[in-house]
């Protein structure tokens, strides 16, 4: 059956929501509307809705907007195959303390659409988009301008858009202009098919601390 509305609304002081849909293929239906809006202290959403194919629609907007302490986006909803439609707009716009998008939407293939533009412009301490959209086939469009442009402090460009097959166009001149400390980009590209057109002049330009190229385009 599905997640009650207001399952979380009278516990104010948790802290971690690690793993805890993770592999509950037996929940059905959408993620409730404002299901963590009383959950303001809580620092983790690792693995939160990981596996739990069973849940399907799309999800809330706003689904983080009460939530200003977290830190961790890691697996949040890897392997959800059954959430569909397109990532909302500003979905993590009130997380201005993440550190890590390590596998937020691995494999989560039913998300659909463009990746919004803006999606990581208040997310200035992040250090890793380690394979943010690994699988995430479903996702269609161009990779939107400026992606990350407000994320300098970003480590970790590795296996990011690794066999998203259905993004499409050309790789945006300079989306890693801004993005100084980057030692890795191995496998960034990796089988993503439907990225068309030229590699960009300069792409690297301003990323002297890489240190891998592992596979980048493979």
């Amino acid at each position: 059956g599905p997640i009650p509305d207001g399952l979380f609304d009278n516990n104010p002081l948790v802290t971690d929501f690690e793993s805890t849909f993770s592999g509950a293929s037996g929940l059905t239906g959408p993620i409730p509307d404002g299901l963590f809006d009383n959950n303001p202290a809580v620092t983790s959403f690792r693995g939160t809705f990981y596996h739990a194919s069973g849940l399907t629609g799309p999800i809330p907007a706003g689904l983080f907007d009460n939530n200003p302490l977290v830190i961790h986006f890691i697996y949040t909803f890897a392997y959800a195959s059954g959430l569909t439609g397109p990532i909302p707009d500003g979905l993590f716009d009130h997380n201005l303390l993440v550190t890590d998008f390590y596998y937020t939407f691995l494999g989560a293939s039913g998300l659909t659409g463009p990746i919004p533009d803006g999606l990581f412009d208040n997310n200035p301490a992040v250090t890793r988009f380690h394979g943010t959209f690994y699988g995430a086939s479903g996702l269609t469009g161009p990779i939107p301008d400026g992606l990350f442009d407000n994320n300098l402090l970003v480590t970790d460009f590795s296996y990011t858009f690794s066999r998203a097959s259905g993004l499409t166009g050309p790789i945006p001149d300079g989306v890693f202009d801004n993005n100084p400390a980057v030692t890795s980009f191995a496998y960034t590209f990796d089988y993503a098919s439907g990225l068309t057109g030229p590699i960009p002049d300069g792409l690297f330009d301003h990323n002297p601390a890489v240190t891998s190229f592992h596979t980048t385009f493979s």
